[in-house]
């Protein structure tokens, strides 16, 4: 599948209330519902490798610094999470994740967007497909609990939060 085609069938999973960001993991289930097995298995490819180009340390600290915390799940979801965000903010935070400041006021994951297609392959074929990328190597840790230091990583995400 192509990357443009998955991210037309994400935006069916953000839909907005009084202008506030709503994302419905049902939604997307629906739109992907329709699909065959093998785009299913393409979407889940494409999914994968965003959530492998996701995994940074630089957008970890900032997950830590809204979530209060952030263990390697806990990443695992708030990336899942953000990938329905939308193309534009994904992007957007992958260049800049002191830009979470712009989206979220608050913690922010989301367990059941992890693996919607592959869900409807394990009921459709009973296995589970686990499709998976590779992961690149993590630039070196910092103290995610020093303030001063997160404080000038994320100037506009630690001001939203500590005011």
């Amino acid at each position: 599948m192509e990357e443009s085609r998955f991210w037309s069938l994400v935006a069916a999973a953000v839909s907005f209330e009084e202008g506030e960001r709503i994302i419905d993991t049902q939604a997307l289930e629906d739109a992907l519902l329709p699909l065959s097995n093998d785009e299913l298995r393409g979407f889940e490819t494409v999914r994968a490798e965003l959530m492998a180009r996701s995994y940074t340390t630089e957008l970890w600290g900032a997950a830590y610094l809204l979530n209060g915390g952030c263990s390697d799940d806990g990443f695992e979801y708030f990336r899942a999470g953000l990938i329905l965000l939308g193309r534009e903010l994904f992007e957007r935070v992958l260049k800049s994740p002191d830009e979470l400041a712009d989206i979220f006021q608050e913690e922010f994951e989301l367990e059941d967007a992890m693996h919607v297609a592959s869900d409807i392959l394990k009921d459709r074929t009973g296995e589970y497909p686990g499709i998976r990328a590779p992961y690149p190597e993590l630039a070196p840790f910092w103290d995610f609990d020093d303030a001063a230091e997160m404080s000038k990583r994320y100037p506009k995400l630690s001001s939203t939060i500590h005011g």
